[in-house]
Order: C-alpha cells, then structure tokens, then sequence
C-alpha cells in the first residue's frame, strides 16, 4: 500500500529517514486518501520475525483528522503495553515526519494518553 502514496508524501518519508532504514503501512478513506501513515524502523539482519530477514519495529503512527491537523502517536506503550501515547498535532504532514524522525518522542512526555 505504500506504493500508492502520493509522490510528495512519499518523499517527505525518503527525505526524513535517508537510510532507507524504514518501511511504512498506509490506510486510505473511502475516497482513496491517505489518513494513516505508520512507521516503522526497519532492521536488516539476515534473520527477523517474519522470515525475510527484516525485524520491523512501530516507531509511529501519523493520522489525519477531519480538521485538516495531523496526529502523532504511538503504540504498545505503558505497563500492560496497552496504551496509546499522542504527542502532538501538525498541520503539515512534513512537520510531522520530522517530528518522528528525530525521534522526538523519547524526550518528550505525551500530551494524551489513551488505553
């Protein structure tokens, strides 16, 4: 699915993560657009889980909202690792991307947490 990104979105992600060392999973509406777009950081080991030799790991997820703002979240977090942790909106998918991409959640507390 993520052949079918749209060019510029596409790029933003190559020129975000130059290392090729992710791989993505997209959702569309029911009008072919995007309104998810999840990352994952990719590790090219010779083994992995799924038996091509890649370990894909969520780093996370990007959703457009009806409002035009972009949220970005992530997954399996918390104790029981059933938690949905948000930090923060943007209007641009690029502002985003890089967000992620600097990973900037490590440092920085969720604005929302949802279970």
């Amino acid at each position: 699915m993520a052949d079918k990104l749209p060019a510029k979105m596409k790029a933003t992600l190559v020129k975000a993560f130059p290392t090729g060392n992710f791989g993505v999973s997209v959702l569309f509406d029911k009008d072919n657009s995007v309104y998810l777009v999840t990352i994952h950081t990719v590790v090219r080991n010779g083994e992995g889980i799924n038996g091509n030799g890649e370990t894909w790991t969520h780093l996370a997820n990007i959703q457009l909202w009806d409002d035009m703002t972009w949220e970005v979240n992530t997954q399996f977090n918390g104790k029981n690792e059933d938690e949905m942790w948000i930090y923060g909106y943007y209007k641009r998918f690029g502002d985003a991307v890089n967000f992620v991409a600097a990973n900037k959640m490590k440092n920085q507390k969720p604005i929302k947490i949802w279970m």
